[in-house]
């Protein structure tokens, strides 16, 4: 692995590498984390996260999709799940973050802003989105990115959207 990886950072001095990097670069930035929050009929909450990671990444390198309490957490109160840039995101534990302020009695909005919000003062925008639930099944996107694409699902409607509220 390490030796494929050098040869890819090889790469990067070769003027027609770079040619055809900017042409498919577009192509290698769109986003693929797929998240999820949800609730039974019990008021089970569950959190789950998948991603395909990030180009050229460093050898060994895990994201935050895959860490309990960074890519997704779940409690009784809350679940909630993220997308950003994963090195920030595990920095700070946000989604651990996020049910702490729930478990003391925070709303999921207001416990999702105030973690948004730290992020960004702490690792700039175009960072950090979040989709949370409480256990009412009020469903919640915070993000400090141009665009978050979501959807939610009740008994009664579907909702899609591509911006949630952003901070």
């Amino acid at each position: 692995i390490r030796r494929r990886f050098d040869e890819l950072r090889a790469k990067l001095d070769s003027v027609s590498y770079w040619k055809k990097l900017r042409e498919i670069l577009p192509i290698l930035e769109r986003g693929d984390t797929v998240g999820a929050v949800a609730i039974d009929r019990e008021g089970n909450l569950a959190a789950a996260a998948s991603t395909g990671g990030v180009w050229l990444k460093l050898p060994g390198r895990v994201g935050d999709s895959p860490i309990y309490g960074a890519g997704f957490y779940a409690t009784s109160n809350c679940a909630v799940c993220a997308t950003g840039l994963g090195e920030t995101i595990v920095k700070a534990m946000a989604c651990l973050s996020v049910a702490r302020a729930v478990d003391a009695g925070s709303s999921v909005e207001k416990a999702c802003r105030d973690v948004v919000e730290a992020h960004s003062r702490r690792f700039g925008s175009g960072t950090i989105g979040l989709l949370a639930m409480d256990r009412e099944g009020r469903a919640v996107a915070v993000h400090n990115t141009e665009y978050m694409p979501f959807a939610w699902r009740s008994e009664e409607k579907v909702v899609v959207s591509m911006k949630g509220l952003k901070v």
